[in-house]
């Protein structure tokens, strides 16, 4: 019942995962989603966890999308 959330202004996109990836509640291995358009600087955005059971979220945090390099 957890789901890493990825948010900046109106974008929001969530780390993809199963519970087999939820190491004894304190670890998650997830694969983070894209970026909602193609970027050629970084841009950083808010991580956090949230449970949709009661809408709880964590402390946000800074995470950076980086461009593809060519």
């Amino acid at each position: 019942d957890i789901e890493v959330r990825f948010v900046l202004n109106d974008w929001e996109a969530k780390g993809i995962f199963s519970q087999a990836d939820v190491h004894r509640q304190v670890a998650i291995v997830f694969k983070t989603p894209p970026y909602c358009k193609a970027i050629t600087e970084p841009v950083t955005v808010k991580m956090q966890l949230r449970r949709p059971s009661d809408q709880e979220v964590s402390e946000s945090m800074d995470f950076r999308y980086l461009p593809d390099e060519k």
